[in-house]
């Protein structure tokens, strides 16, 4: 008896190890998100009116779905009904809206339904993403922008709108950049911090109120790490202290206090080491591993910084609208806030507190539907377990779950489509422990196992 929980025990170890690590990197945006899996492979959902899922359809994913077949993707940016990547390769890519001719194609207004490379130049490093313009690194070290200029947030000097990517001046040796709602920062290869674009709530952090249309260096330091703008800025020095500037409208600076700041602000209480900023909140991931949030949205609401998980295990971040998504060390993706289909949990649910995201299989191989193979996913299962099967003809098909001693815990009945069928059971408010889940079909039957975490 003792061996055989052993056994139980190691086997849900192992599955729950395989479901956790598949997240390499994770972008996230007002109502869809991205992520690169650690065999190079894209993925995407939730809103997908504009095609910015880039699986050459408008259809919404409330699950993640692969996007192509390629594996060769180095990074992600999700922006404003639009989405942009980097591959090994140096490409660039881009696809979704181009109402406002964001993509960099030029000028054309098509929305593009699948990833399409941008130019020809096979150096591109990395790109960030705000809702409006967009700020891209070569591998000479030079810097690129396009996208609404109004405020001057390109950089090139004019408030005349870019439809493709025009450099920044001739310096070659900038290092980091981040795109905000309407400005730009940059750290250079020296750690000096540079600022340009909108400022008319302090956020360049240059101690005015006036806009630029060009780089602005802020302060005279050369101990600048890490940075991130939205409406405000952060931005973190080699020592882990954490600064912040610009628009707190909702707290968001952390300073205990809704007074805007136009010069960087020092947060005495946190040693930090990676940082996101959103709409009316930020986050930050402290040097022990902890994470910690501010700001005012349903989530959180807090002038000063609070720890929201008891984990030590958090690795990175990427905050969007009143949503945030974090991955762990061992490359698991967790997700909370407002979902309208944008933190991939498969559902519309809204999540209060972090939940993690299942890793998904890349298809379903064609011998296995051949065989009308049920294939199920994540398991373990901690809230909703996604369902494929194959359907010859149409026909009702039943669903139950029931516990180790036979009891029914989940049971209903839908009429089931011809060929590729698919069904999310949510299972949330199961007890941990072995289940069975019984399909059956005026076809075939199938029994598995499911574990729920």
């Amino acid at each position: 008896m003792i061996r055989n929980i052993l056994v139980f025990f190691l086997a849900f170890l192992f599955l729950q190890t395989a479901q956790a690590q598949c997240w390499k990197g994770v972008s996230s945006a007002h109502l869809h998100g991205l992520g690169i899996k650690n065999d190079g492979t894209l993925w995407a959902w939730g809103n997908n009116l504009s095609g910015e899922l880039g699986d050459g359809t408008t259809v919404d994913k409330n699950c993640p779905i692969p996007i192509g077949t390629a594996n060769d993707w180095q990074q992600v940016g999700a922006g404003n009904y639009k989405s942009f990547a980097v591959k090994t390769d140096g490409t660039l890519w881009a696809w979704g809206s181009n109402y406002d001719f964001g993509l960099g194609f030029g000028n054309t207004t098509t929305d593009v339904h699948i990833p399409t490379q941008v130019g020809t130049d096979t150096n591109w490093q990395a790109i960030s993403v705000s809702a409006h313009h967009y700020l891209a690194l070569k591998s000479d070290g030079t810097l690129w922008a396009w996208g609404d200029n109004y405020y001057g947030a390109v950089g090139n000097a004019t408030t005349t709108n870019q439809t493709s990517p025009v450099q920044v001046g001739t310096a070659n040796d900038w290092a980091v950049v981040d795109a905000g709602f309407g400005h730009s920062l940059a750290l250079k290869t020296n750690g000096t911090l540079w600022a340009w674009g909108k400022n008319d709530k302090g956020e360049m952090g240059d101690g005015t109120n006036e806009h630029s249309s060009i780089p602005v260096q802020i302060g005279s330091e050369s101990d600048w790490a890490k940075i991130s703008a939205y409406g405000h800025s952060i931005a973190v020095k080699t020592d882990g202290s954490l600064w912040t500037w610009g628009s707190n409208i909702g707290g968001q600076l952390g300073i205990g206090t809704t007074v805007n700041k136009n010069i960087p602000t020092k947060i005495n209480s946190l040693n930090v080491k990676e940082i996101s900023s959103a709409p009316y909140f930020s986050l930050a991931i402290k040097q022990d591993n902890t994470l910690w949030a501010w700001g005012s949205t349903f989530l959180i609401s807090s002038y000063l910084p609070l720890q929201v998980s008891t984990s030590s295990l958090w690795t990175g971040i990427s905050a969007g609208f009143e949503m945030y998504y974090a991955l762990q060390n061992n490359s698991e993706l967790w997700v909370a806030g407002w979902n309208q289909g944008q933190l991939g949990t498969c559902d519309t649910v809204n999540h209060s507190t972090l939940v993690p995201v299942g890793c998904f299989p890349l298809k379903i191989t064609d011998n296995e539907l051949n065989n009308n193979k049920l294939t199920y996913f994540p398991n373990p299962v901690y809230e909703i377990l996604n369902i494929s099967f194959k359907n010859t003809n149409a026909g009702e098909t039943s669903f139950r779950i029931t516990d180790i001693g036979g009891k029914v815990v989940t049971q209903y009945v839908k009429n089931a489509s011809a060929g590729l069928c698919t069904e999310h059971i949510y299972l949330g408010n199961l007890a941990k422990g072995l289940y069975y889940l019984t399909l059956t079909s005026n076809e075939t039957s199938h029994t598995v196992k499911i574990l729920k975490d």
